[in-house]
């Protein structure tokens, strides 16, 4: 079991470090930069030091470049990496539109400039550390830069046809979990020591808490993930910034739930952010990543709703105009415990996603509540999850009310 200690290593700041000779003109803004550029003479060395004088500049002025509602709520390294990414790709737009084509020196110069960003926060983000596990080569490889990392690609990507609806796919194929990176974060809030829900009970003759069910799922979960995916499974909590990476076996999520006990609010959306945040970060990078499946347990309404709802719409929004196919990322929201208010919330959020999904012609959010589960079982609960991968991959959205 590998917990935040045991990620991958730090990278050695002197294997990404840009070498160049900082230029004497201006070139503190998007227009001076561009004009140094455009009177360089256009060889990698200087294309790299007029890049390099651009990004320092942007750098020590300390601009917090993240735009967006939930951008507001990200965590400083990532609202810096956004904010120099997008200025660089905007930045390379311009100069690849006045040549009319792509200069190799222009890609040579700017990978390097990207990859030490990407290192940055490699170094200071934990959960980007994680998810750069799936880079091929690992992140001191140079990813190949396609038309979005160039910044020469403006259109959204939509479905050129409009998705068909149809009714949960719950016998879709185990397998499917092979092709996607599966998180779970689980709700560890004070109320998760209540009494669970019926259906979810190992013993109806005892009232197990919501935290043991959850619990006991979860550790049925991860060798059937294993068993397709030999990764296993990423495990996060609500309330404590430790998370767990490659779980197998059912001894590892047991060991994890032992770390600590519940306790606290439910600040759902800023944690979802932070998974979003730090997936959409390394994908930006590397766009090979695998798909994400997130799967998040909670029994109650999130303490900052209005974080959650608009972080899940822009970061779909992101998916779609960076080009991204309909499968790159899901989130399957399930409750356990009996929580009426919690229920009614949870359906909330389902008539929120449905805008995104219509708009988009895309499924990318699932909600599950309580009234809808009879008898939960580690298969029912991946199940669930495999039908929304299934319903991404095959270009249709499920139909809302659905019982299992």
């Amino acid at each position: 079991m590998q917990r935040l200690q045991d990620l991958p290593t730090y990278l050695n700041p002197a294997d990404t470090q840009v070498y160049y000779e900082p230029i004497s003109v201006k070139a503190h803004n998007h227009h001076h930069a561009l004009k140094a550029l455009n009177g360089s003479g256009h060889s990698r060395e200087a294309l790299m030091a007029i890049l390099g004088t651009y990004i320092a500049t942007k750098e020590n002025h300390g601009t917090s470049l993240h735009t967006g509602f939930s951008g507001r709520c990200s965590r400083p390294e990532v609202q810096r990496y956004d904010g120099l990414m997008t200025k660089l790709e905007s930045l390379s737009h311009d100069y690849v539109q006045k040549h009319k084509s792509v200069p190799r020196e222009w890609v040579d110069a700017v990978g390097p400039h990207r990859r030490h960003l990407f290192a940055e926060l490699y170094n200071s983000n934990e959960i980007v550390r994680a998810f750069s596990q799936d880079i091929l080569g690992g992140p001191l490889v140079l990813p190949e830069l396609d038309t979005y990392a160039l910044g020469t690609m403006k259109t959204s990507q939509f479905f050129s046809a409009r998705a068909s609806t149809r009714p949960s796919n719950l016998n879709a194929s185990l397998s499917t979990l092979s092709q996607v990176r599966t998180v779970v974060l689980v709700d560890d809030s004070g109320s998760m020591t209540e009494s669970g829900h019926l259906s979810w009970s190992n013993n109806r003759g005892y009232p197990e808490s919501r935290w043991l069910q959850a619990r006991r799922i979860l550790a049925g979960i991860a060798p059937l993930v294993a068993m397709q995916n030999a990764h296993g499974i990423d495990v996060h909590f609500l309330n404590r910034e430790p998370f767990y990476t490659g779980l197998r076996t059912s001894a590892a999520v047991d060991s994890a739930f032992d770390y600590d006990s519940p306790g606290g609010g439910t600040p759902t959306g800023r944690r979802v952010n932070d998974i979003l945040d730090a997936y959409m970060s390394t994908l930006r990078y590397y766009r090979g990543l695998m798909p994400l499946n997130l799967i998040v347990i909670t029994d109650g309404e999130a303490n900052d709703e209005e974080i959650l709802h608009m972080s899940i719409e822009e970061h779909v929004t992101k998916i779609v105009h960076r080009g991204f196919p309909a499968h790159q990322f899901g989130i399957e929201f399930v409750q356990v415990g009996d929580c009426q208010y919690a229920t009614r919330h949870l359906e909330k959020l389902e008539e929120e996603v449905s805008r995104h999904h219509h708009r988009f012609q895309r499924d990318v959010v699932g909600v599950t509540p309580a009234t809808r589960i009879s008898d939960m079982n580690p298969e029912k609960m991946l199940a669930i999850s495999v039908s929304g991968i299934d319903a991404r991959l095959n270009g249709y959205m499920r139909s809302k009310g659905l019982n299992v």
